[in-house]
């Protein structure tokens, strides 16, 4: 039996030795109170935010997010969905889309080369 002289968790730190220790926390997401056990048991709590992915129950091609500050639902993650969130850029986001060069165009300055424009009106602008 070993007689310590401060308060807090006992833990063996060698064989035939304890010590004192308490539950710390950096960062944020998580809380302690009571980390040395002194007054009850150490609570550990979650921030809210946390919590709420927490709450959410995990399901195949189910992909969590959040509604508000501290609420959190689940989405859907399609087949077509994981196709996307798979491309490392932009340029290969646009070519899983099936998009062609003029999806990068400049509004006010669209280059056209070979095949036909039908079906849009002329408003006798600058051409």
């Amino acid at each position: 039996m070993h007689n310590l002289a401060t308060n807090g968790l006992v833990a063996r730190t060698a064989a035939a030795t304890v010590a004192a220790r308490s539950i710390a926390v950096s960062g944020t997401g998580l809380a302690v109170a009571n980390g040395d056990g002194v007054a009850a048991n150490p609570t550990l709590s979650l921030a809210a935010a946390l919590a709420s992915l927490g709450a959410l129950t995990p399901a195949a091609d189910r992909m969590g997010y959040y509604t508000g500050a501290a609420t959190a639902a689940l989405a859907t993650l399609t087949a077509f969905a994981r196709t996307l969130l798979d491309d490392a850029d932009a340029a290969t986001s646009r070519a899983t889309l099936g998009l062609g060069t003029l999806a990068t165009q400049d509004a006010a300055a669209v280059t056209l080369t070979g095949g036909s424009l039908n079906g849009f009106a002329i408003d006798g602008g600058t051409f």
